[in-house]
């Protein structure tokens, strides 16, 4: 299954390839694509995997 989430604070490459890396490494997801024009993450995972989880491996819900 493939879901989209909005993305905000992602201001450079870098932000980007952060992101990327640390959703990845989320038990269950097969693919992830993150753009900071779009504002958005594009996750594809084996089964259904919480937004808190995801905010979680992000460094929670208030990641600055």
């Amino acid at each position: 299954m493939t879901h989209t989430y909005p993305l905000t604070g992602m201001t450079c490459a870098g932000c980007e390839a952060k992101v990327n890396s640390l959703l990845s490494a989320v038990p269950g997801i097969t693919a992830v694509k993150v753009s900071k024009e779009s504002h958005s993450a594009i996750l594809s995972m084996d089964q259904h995997i919480s937004t808190s989880t995801l905010q979680t491996s992000l460094g929670g819900q208030d990641n600055k």
